[in-house]
């Protein structure tokens, strides 16, 4: 199954992105799903993005304010 995460500085749960993402998936039967991660701090976020980048079955990341300028960084 394909993941994608929504990563957040604050708690991410509340993001409607999983919600609205997973259901598109259901109805178009799609071996997908959108998960909420929360990075509080740099380090937890570049946790994050050293697992995203190991696990192959992670295919995106949709990160959120305040982490868009540093993950820009390190994207290749």
């Amino acid at each position: 199954m394909e993941r994608l995460f929504v990563v957040g500085a604050r708690p991410a749960k509340h993001s409607l992105t999983p919600l609205v993402w997973n259901s598109i998936f259901r109805k178009l039967r799609m071996h997908a799903k959108f998960e909420a991660v929360s990075a509080p701090t740099s380090e937890e976020l570049h946790r994050v993005l050293y697992r995203a980048r190991a696990e192959k079955e992670v295919v995106g990341l949709n990160i959120t304010m305040p982490w868009k300028e540093e993950v820009a960084r390190h994207v290749d």
